[in-house]
């Protein structure tokens, strides 16, 4: 019989979305699975849904808890699963109906710890966008050292938890979700995956469906010192983690620096461009991120040269305060996807 996977699903206010997730699940063309839903406090009809479906599934376990964050919701999954192999979605994405069989196919064959697919960004208007692995590194088995130098290129653009299968027994060797943070505690739970496997196999199968939400906590404007300061601290432990092992030279840290603020800068100051009705506001607010000592330590210690394109032209506008460029930008980009 095949081993028993657990998938652990967080839920918060999440009744929009739910349903689809939770259809792309209980129909995996994979069976033996334990569906662990993570009720975290939800004010709508999210914990009714979830209930539904579990008088009409077995496999389904709900555990109800008053709201403490998504890190704890899954630490607390984990904690209960059962399964060989953990799987983790968020309840406004959805999967596709062979995700789990081809995962676990590829992880028994090859004989790794872990197995990540690809995935879809699934916008507004349900037009999907392709995210598409590297050739270099794609379909194939790699090594820690080398999974983790494309780690240090892509963990602030398309390194994820979910969409991915892991060894239960490597989880439970690591440090779980830290829930001081309001994001990126993914991205470093993931680091402390990386660090502790013997090798991982990057799938460029498509076969996870992010859902984007524009409402997420990056472009919530109130929360912006929260988010500042959490940004600043995920940022160094991040870089600490790879320098503590070995894994950073003063060049990659310059690069990193620059991918780290080019994400900052490119969040939050299209968010201050959404909430503000005047290119003064919108250049005061610019100057206010200035101030941070480390926002102007990474402006001074970072380097350019294997960032994308929409990061250095974000970073430029910001170190020599071409404001008026980067608000005219940010008016494109709005229009082109009003078109859209």
């Amino acid at each position: 019989m095949d081993e028993k996977i657990s998938i652990i699903i967080p839920v918060y206010n999440a009744e929009k979305y739910v349903k689809r997730c939770l259809e792309s699940i209980v129909n995996q063309t994979y069976t033996n699975l334990e569906i662990i839903c993570i009720n975290d406090g939800s004010k709508d009809n999210s914990l009714q849904i979830i209930n539904e479906y579990k008088k009409k599934d077995n496999r389904i376990i709900v555990i109800d808890k008053v709201n403490q964050g998504v890190s704890e919701a899954r630490n607390d999954g984990i904690k209960l699963s059962s399964g060989e192999y953990i799987v983790f979605v968020d309840a406004d994405d959805f999967i596709e109906l062979s995700m789990i069989s081809a995962l676990y196919d590829i992880m028994k064959k090859n004989n790794v710890d872990v197995v990540k697919t690809s995935y879809n960004i699934v916008l507004d208007n349900n037009k999907c966008i392709r995210y598409i692995y590297d050739d270099e590194f794609a379909n194939k088995i790699l090594l820690r050292n080398d999974a983790i130098n494309v780690f240090k290129q892509f963990f602030f653009d398309g390194i994820t938890i979910w969409g991915t299968l892991y060894r239960k027994s490597l989880i439970d060797s690591i440090d779980k979700f830290d829930k001081n943070f309001v994001y990126g505690e993914d991205v470093i739970f993931f680091l402390n995956v990386l660090l502790n496997v013997k090798n991982i196999y990057f799938l460029n199968g498509h076969l996870y469906n992010y859902v984007y939400n524009k409402d997420g906590a990056c472009f919530n404007v109130k929360n912006y010192e929260i988010n500042k300061q959490n940004f600043i601290k995920f940022s160094k432990i991040v870089i600490n983690k790879l320098i503590e092992n070995d894994f950073m030279s003063n060049d990659e840290r310059k690069t990193i620096n620059a991918r780290y603020l080019g994400s900052f800068l490119s969040c939050f100051l299209y968010s201050f461009y959404t909430n503000s009705n005047s290119l003064k506001k919108f250049k005061m607010e610019t100057e206010s991120i200035k101030k941070d000592s480390y926002i102007n330590e990474l402006l001074n210690n970072c380097s350019l040269k294997n960032i994308s394109w929409k990061f250095k032209v974000v970073i430029l506008c910001v170190k020599y305060n071409l404001y008026s460029v980067l608000y005219f930008l940010f008016k494109i980009r709005n229009v082109l996807k009003v078109n859209n």
